[in-house]
C-alpha cells in the first residue's frame, strides 16, 4: 500500500471501496472455491460452538462433531445460529475494511503525509486496532445471540426473535459480555492481515 494525499471525495471513495471489498468477502461472491469455503465455514461455527460448550459429547473433532449434530439432530441443526453468523460477520467485515481505510486516512491527516509516510507500519497497525475495535462491537451482539440459538435450540427460532429476547430480557449489557474475548483474538491476528 502507499500514502496518497487525496481529497474528501477520493477519501470517501476509498472508504467506500474498503465496504463494497469487505461486502464481497463476507459473502463470498469473489471466487467459487472461496464461497464453499465460506459455506463450510458458516456450518462449522455451529458444530464448534457445540465443542466448546460440551466437550465431552463432542469429543471427536470437527469432522467427529459433524457426524454427531447430524446423528442426533439432523442436518438442519448445522444451520442453527446461521443467520447471526453471516450478519455479524458482514458487519465486521463492513466495519473492518471501510474503517481502516477511515482511521488511515484520518491518521494521515493528524500526522501529516510526510511523518506518516516515515512511520506507515505504525499508521497501519494503529489504524487496523481502531477498525477493529469497532467491527467487533458491531460483531459481538450477534455472536452472542449465534451461541445462544445454538447452545439453547428451543431459546428462539432464528436471528430477529433471539436478538429481540436477549434485548429484552437481559438488556444491551448481554451483547458485550464476550467483548473482552471476540477484542483479543481479533487484536492478536492484526498484524498478519497486514502481511
Amino acid at each position: 500500500m502507499c500514502f496518497v494525499q487525496t481529497g474528501s471525495v477520493a477519501r470517501a471513495e476509498g472508504w467506500i471501496f474498503g465496504l463494497i471489498l469487505s461486502c464481497q468477502r463476507s459473502a463470498a461472491v469473489a471466487k467459487p472455491r472461496v464461497k464453499r469455503n465460506r459455506r463450510l465455514t458458516l456450518l462449522s461455527h455451529s458444530v464448534k460452538t457445540r465443542i466448546q460448550l460440551d466437550p465431552k459429547t463432542y469429543n471427536n473433532g470437527m469432522l467427529g462433531g459433524f457426524k454427531k449434530v447430524i446423528q442426533n439432530e439432523g442436518a438442519g441443526a448445522l444451520l442453527t445460529g446461521v443467520g447471526p453468523t453471516f450478519v455479524g460477520y458482514f458487519l465486521q467485515g463492513a466495519f473492518k475494511f471501510g474503517g481502516y481505510e477511515f482511521f488511515k486516512q484520518q491518521h494521515i491527516n493528524f500526522l501529516g503525509y510526510e511523518t506518516a509516510s516515515n512511520y506507515r507500519t505504525g499508521v497501519y497497525l494503529a489504524s487496523s486496532a481502531a477498525a477493529e475495535f469497532f467491527a467487533d462491537v458491531a460483531l459481538c451482539p450477534l455472536e452472542a445471540t449465534r451461541i445462544r440459538l445454538v447452545s439453547q435450540p428451543t431459546f428462539a427460532s432464528g436471528l430477529l426473535s433471539g436478538f429481540g429476547k436477549i434485548l429484552k430480557n437481559e438488556g444491551v449489557g448481554a451483547f458485550y459480555a464476550g467483548f473482552g474475548p471476540i477484542l483479543f483474538k481479533q487484536y492478536v491476528y492484526i498484524p498478519f492481515s497486514l502481511l
